[in-house]
């Protein structure tokens, strides 16, 4: 899964010469604790922050006062062909919760925030218990006699195919040794050296 699948594409940006009174507004129009910052060229030049905004409301500035000397301009961006998981870690190396994403003009095109990473991995955990419910599925029905068993060659799953060959109660035998229960299907060998073992009906 990259950037580009789960970043925020509504965002708003505004400029260093905008004032709070254009600027403040901007962020309740957005999820974001952040605003890219552009140029004339909309290419990104810095962020300011929603915590920076309320520092200089306590102050009761004048809303007149433009941001050109609060914006940050040493700013960690992100680019959308990046990994979720080069994203994280680089998040959480620099402790920021948002930063934007940019194209190769740095042209802000979105922003992504580690909320939104975080909830990627529930969304991925989900597909994954969903394909492994189905892949359960499909070799319970199969009609070929199927054992699953882990790198250390312990079972995790064997099908109705495999019990009636063997007249066995699957439940009994999970977690149990693969090559020790059933050497005759040369399990090491599978696990080794990648050997498939067919038609052992």
């Amino acid at each position: 899964m990259l950037v580009s699948d789960i970043m925020t594409t509504n965002f708003h940006c505004c400029r260093a010469n905008d004032n709070l009174h254009h600027v403040l507004p901007l962020f309740t129009h957005t999820h974001s604790n952040i605003l890219p910052v552009v140029n004339e060229s909309n290419q990104l030049i810095g962020i300011i922050t929603k915590n920076k905004i309320f520092r200089i409301l306590a102050t009761k500035p004048s809303f007149d006062m433009t941001i050109d000397h609060f914006y940050n301009p040493n700013f960690i961006f992100i680019r959308p062909t990046e990994t979720i998981e080069s994203t994280r870690d680089l998040l959480l190396k620099h402790e920021i919760g948002h930063a934007p994403v940019v194209d190769e003009g740095m042209k802000p095109i979105g922003v992504l925030s580690t909320q939104q990473v975080l909830s990627s991995y529930n969304i991925v955990l989900s597909q994954t218990k969903e394909w492994e419910q189905k892949l359960h599925s499909v070799i319970e029905f199969a009609y070929d006699a199927i054992i699953l068993v882990n790198k250390n060659a312990a079972i995790t799953m064997v099908n109705k195919g495999f019990t009636d060959l063997f007249d066995i109660n699957g439940q009994e035998i999970l977690n149990k040794s693969a090559s020790k229960l059933f050497p005759e299907l040369e399990i090491e060998n599978v696990l080794n050296n990648g050997i498939s073992i067919q038609n052992m009906h």
